[in-house]
């Protein structure tokens, strides 16, 4: 029998696209787009020195939604080492628990990779060009230390929170709610780093010669990795997900042709403490979403025609939806 087709949804607020609740051309209905996906769920975690106790926790929330966690993959690039070992006695211990949803050990894969490069970035698109057919329906993407600390500028969500974000997505959502999502694409294409040399999540080394990538800045190296769907020249506006942790769906993943994702690992694995990787955070959200409809961009700007910008992300901030209605500009979405 044929399906019912679902009832068209409007667009998105300005208000939901401000705070990502929805992407370009996205209704804001509750609920996947489509009837395509489906129940299961994939957790991939990123590991080089933090304890990822929350797992438990996580995966019961996620059941708790009538999702079904069927792997949970650990992407090891430092080792057999101290983290690494309490988390599986802590995973084992949870698993021992009356009350746990999910036993996590039935479900978990270690995977220690031959060479520490890319950071969490290359790990994740390394798993999707090498999965890319066996792809579960949602894929919940995180770094070890998610659960460890908060970053600046970043509020995490916490395991109710990113288990609705897992149930209700359309195609993506950031493990992190930030202030600091719409990006002005003339600015963002511009930007580069000399040297990053902080202690890092994913790694005990700082700065490295090497670091400055061979295609720079930001738009030059976009251009490199030849994106189909997405363009810093002719889009105005580009959302980041910031902090290392996302939900996507995999019609959003699919939908990035898989030629794609092999030039995002050949593109990471210059090395460990690379440039790129700051592109390629600044790079998933757009990756896998869709480009705001001309009337969505002309509403972003009346939202934004007030806005400032700030300092260290280059993000608009200070948008205002309730300007949508006294600018001249031709746009449907609703202000809130």
């Amino acid at each position: 029998s044929s399906k019912t087709p679902a009832p068209r949804a409007p667009h998105c607020s300005c208000r939901n696209v401000l705070r990502g609740a929805c992407y370009g051309g996205s209704p804001c209905a509750r609920g996947p787009a489509d009837g395509d996906v489906e129940s299961d769920v994939e957790i991939v975690v990123a590991h080089c020195a933090h304890e990822f106790r929350f797992l438990s926790d996580l995966a019961d929330a996620i059941a708790a939604r009538g999702l079904r966690v069927i792997r949970v993959t650990v992407v090891a690039k430092c080792g057999d080492n101290a983290g690494l070992r309490a988390s599986l006695r802590a995973l084992r211990a949870s698993d021992a628990r009356p009350a746990a949803a999910v036993r996590l050990n039935d479900l978990l894969t270690v995977v220690h990779a031959k060479e520490n490069v890319g950071r969490c970035d290359h790990s994740w698109a390394a798993f999707i060009d090498h999965r890319f057919s066996s792809l579960a329906s949602r894929l919940l993407f995180l770094k070890d230390s998610w659960g460890a600390h908060t970053l600046n500028l970043l509020k995490r969500h916490n395991e109710s929170q990113l288990a609705d974000a897992t149930a209700l997505t359309r195609g993506f959502a950031c493990a992190y709610s930030s202030r600091f999502l719409w990006h002005p694409t003339a600015a963002l294409q511009m930007f580069n780093l000399s040297l990053y040399s902080r202690r890092h999540d994913q790694s005990g080394h700082g700065g490295a010669a090497d670091f400055m990538a061979s295609e720079r800045p930001f738009g030059s190296w976009i251009r490199a990795l030849q994106l189909p769907s997405r363009s810093l020249q002719t889009e105005a506006y580009w959302p980041v997900c910031y902090g290392g942790g996302f939900v996507a769906t995999r019609s959003a993943v699919t939908r990035v042709d898989r030629s794609v994702w092999a030039r995002i690992v050949l593109s990471l694995r210059r090395g460990e403490n690379i440039e790129e990787g700051h592109y390629m955070e600044r790079t998933w959200a757009a990756l896998l979403t869709l480009p705001l409809q001309p009337e969505e961009e002309r509403a972003l700007a009346c939202a934004s025609r007030s806005a400032g910008t700030n300092t260290e992300l280059g993000a608009l901030v200070r948008c205002r939806c309730s300007d949508i209605r006294s600018c001249a500009a031709g746009s449907t979405m609703p202000p809130h």
